[in-house]
């Protein structure tokens, strides 16, 4: 929950997907090693535009490291994250 709560505290609306009004929700699978840091981000699901794509990735990079409030309880874990954006 921390996680997606940095996320849109930290979200800028793409500018190029504001113009052209594109919106959409991505799936980011992201490999989190035990200590927050994210060590590989790949879409696993696109919202049909790069730009928003692109923004997703770059967004979950930049609030590594991850503050874990509980233990792993592995080296690390892969997590399925959506990141949406709506001009509503």
């Amino acid at each position: 929950q921390e996680l997606l709560a940095r996320l849109e505290r930290s979200k800028r609306y793409p500018y190029t997907a504001r113009l052209n009004r594109w919106e959409g929700k991505v799936i980011v699978k992201a490999v989190v090693r035990d200590d927050g840091h994210v060590v590989s981000l790949q879409i696993a699901e696109s919202s049909g535009h790069s730009v928003l794509d692109n923004d997703a990735m770059e967004l979950i990079r930049q609030v590594s490291p991850i503050q874990l409030k509980h233990p792993l309880g592995k080296s690390q874990v892969a997590l399925l994250v959506p990141v949406g954006y709506s001009l509503r």
